[in-house]
């Protein structure tokens, strides 16, 4: 019942784990760590927690988790029960596995589940063995929520082994970028 943020974590070696965050005005935990420039890895984790009903009070960053910065984890997760998706991540080689995530995507259609964009030098992340399901309100205005939305340029993920049902589409790529080396 928190008025904005449920677990807002920065720095390195930080976990939160085995956590419940539920009825949230925003969003339910954030974490951040790690640097970009480097590809240093932050090490930092969302592990084995359950996030509900979020975005009480401001619908558009009501989402369960937002993960940045490089080398981060986010596993074993339910999340359910809110306004627009349910991770929103941006930043390298972080590792997205093994969550559960359901009746998201309830006020707005056009949005991923699992959402990243408008950065092409986010690079390296690996989104495997999801179960994404039940998306939307239900009804023709929300064929357009989507698993993984891959938003304006982004680029250089991996997608693996994952399962989508009763989503308006599994995958949107929209407008990536493949930078020259």
């Amino acid at each position: 019942n928190m008025g904005r943020n449920g677990i807002s974590l920065s720095g390195a070696h930080m976990t939160a784990a085995r956590c419940e965050v539920t009825e949230v005005g925003s969003s339910g935990i954030r974490i951040s760590g790690g640097d970009r420039k480097t590809l240093t890895p932050g090490e930092c984790s969302i592990e084995n927690c359950h996030v509900h009903h979020v975005g009480r009070l401001n619908w558009e960053g009501g989402r369960c988790a937002f993960l940045n910065g490089c080398g981060n984890r986010l596993a074993n997760n339910l999340f359910h029960h809110g306004p627009t998706g349910a991770v929103a991540y941006g930043g390298n080689e972080h590792v997205l596995e093994l969550n559960e995530a359901h009746t998201m995507c309830i006020h707005y259609a056009d949005v991923g589940v699992f959402y990243t964009g408008r950065d092409w030098t986010s690079q390296g992340n690996v989104l495997r063995h999801n179960f994404i399901h039940t998306l939307g309100g239900g009804d023709e205005k929300h064929v357009n929520t989507m698993g993984f939305y891959f938003d304006d340029c982004d680029c250089g993920d991996r997608i693996e082994g994952n399962v989508f049902w009763r989503a308006g589409r599994a995958i949107m790529i929209g407008a990536s970028r493949k930078l020259n080396t």
